[in-house]
């Protein structure tokens, strides 16, 4: 993808065709707002998120890290950011976790974040989100799999953001078989390229994190 990434979006678009990828946490932010009125919505300075791939290692980011990274997409509207300072680290003390952080470069905006993979089999899937110092946990209720977001003793409900997001999926779909073009693939293709980053800067030393 590296290579080809620019030709094989101008292949999908030239084509007519969809091209969608299940990140569903942009669609977080309306309940974020409601928990946080403060929150202006401009581009932070500070970002952090907690996720529970369902594997360790170097598959965790290739499973977790596209959605951190759609939420700074929609958060820092440009259409060629840049990661630096990637690093990663061991969580010592927790068994197949790490953080990886890095320096989220957008028009305007120098982010730094963090994002905490916590790799296990714990349902439902712990989560949380942070932008600026506020903080929101996604809290999951079974077995109706009701959903809110949580600051300490704060907390509003959370659409599931999977519907939301297939909803989306189905009205583009749609659209698009009733002749409309797609929507533009290339912020997918930016994600991509920029999750190849992230992957191409993993230390070997770090392949096995449960040790």
């Amino acid at each position: 993808f590296a290579q080809r990434g620019r030709e094989l979006v101008d292949d999908f678009r030239a084509r007519g065709l969809l091209l969608a990828e299940n990140c569903q946490w942009p669609h977080v932010l309306d309940a974020f707002r409601a928990l946080h009125p403060s929150w202006a919505g401009r581009p932070p300075a500070r970002y952090a998120m907690l996720l529970a791939p369902a594997a360790p290692g170097i598959e965790a980011l290739r499973d977790a890290l596209p959605h951190p990274l759609s939420l700074l997409q929609v958060l820092c509207p440009d259409p060629h950011p840049h990661l630096e300072a990637i690093r990663f680290e061991r969580v010592k003390g927790v068994p197949e976790t790490m953080r990886v952080g890095f320096v989220y470069c957008a028009q305007g905006a120098r982010v730094d974040c963090t994002v905490e993979l916590r790799a296990g089999e714990q349902v439902p899937r712990p989560a949380a989100l942070e932008i600026d110092g506020l903080r929101a946990e996604r809290r999951i209720r079974l077995p109706d799999y009701h959903m809110e977001l949580a600051d300490g003793e704060r907390a509003v409900p959370l659409p599931d953001p999977l519907t939301r997001h297939l909803t989306v999926f189905a009205a583009q779909l749609r659209a698009a078989l009733e002749g409309s073009a797609p929507p533009d693939p290339a912020p997918i293709a930016c994600r991509l390229a920029l999750l190849g980053a992230l992957v191409d800067a993993w230390p070997p030393e770090l392949h096995d994190v449960s040790h």
